[in-house]
């Protein structure tokens, strides 16, 4: 396993098993949490993210517009 897939799989973990409720809560307060979720959730792919993490994904990119969050 590459240092990028450890990477990737340590993002994924911070946001599986988290409530989509609990995820949102924390994101609108913590711009860089916000951008974790973002990242994780992109590198998932299209066709393996559930329909609650693709909903997930566009809440948070639309939220980080309306506040003008930068994903770094």
């Amino acid at each position: 396993m590459s240092i990028e897939d450890e990477e990737r799989g340590r993002r994924l973990k911070e946001v599986d098993g988290l409530s989509a409720t609990t995820v949102m809560d924390r994101a609108r307060v913590d711009p860089d949490f916000m951008s974790r979720v973002i990242l994780a959730l992109e590198e998932c792919g299209v066709d393996d993210r559930t329909d609650e993490e693709h909903v997930l994904l566009e809440w948070a990119r639309s939220f980080q517009r309306q506040r003008g969050f930068r994903a770094d």
